[in-house]
């Protein structure tokens, strides 16, 4: 069991790569296809989309853990539910955490020709609403979710394949004369 918990938490942390690759690979092929911008919003920093990703990233890694700890080794079917969560929940915290952030950010902005409100929050206070619709809506937040979900699928397929008797691939050196 040891061992199977071990091979799960490197297995993890090997398709979180993966995810991040999958979304970053994504986001470019789109960005050029489509001729539109990640984050269209100038003022929004730098830091919104790696925040964004990495808030979805978290996600996965936590949906992914909640499987192996439902089921541990006796896993023999692909948890549906969990896969569909997987990608619900990556979408809404994609789109969340960017909003969050992007309206943080706005609330400490103000440019020359726009005064400060009082308390030195900006004059549109729905700021990050707005940014939140507009990253929910796009074909940004859809690769992120279709990413995760299949992530996650593949995922439990592999979990499922060490727990009924799978071995990792061996080179014809490492196998034993029979």
């Amino acid at each position: 069991m040891q061992e199977y918990r071990r091979y799960a938490f490197f297995l993890a942390f090997f398709a979180l790569g993966l995810y991040v690759a999958l979304v970053v690979a994504s986001f470019g092929m789109l960005s050029l296809f489509l001729d539109i911008e990640v984050i269209a919003e100038t003022d929004a920093g730098p830091l919104v989309g790696p925040v964004m990703v990495g808030a979805a990233t978290i996600a996965l890694l936590l949906v992914l853990w909640a499987g192996v700890g439902r089921a541990g080794a006796a896993m023999h079917t692909v948890p549906v539910s969990l896969v569909l969560l997987a990608a619900a929940l990556c979408y809404l915290v994609y789109g969340f955490a960017g909003g969050l952030v992007y309206g943080l950010n706005s609330m400490n902005a103000t440019t020359p020709d726009t005064p400060a409100a009082p308390g030195g929050a900006a004059s549109e206070p729905v700021t990050g609403f707005v940014f939140l619709g507009e990253q929910l809506t796009s074909p940004f937040a859809a690769a992120v979710a279709l990413w995760a979900g299949v992530v996650a699928l593949l995922y439990f397929v592999l979990l499922i394949w060490r727990a009924n008797g799978g071995q990792r691939p061996r080179w014809p050196w490492e196998k034993h004369p029979q």
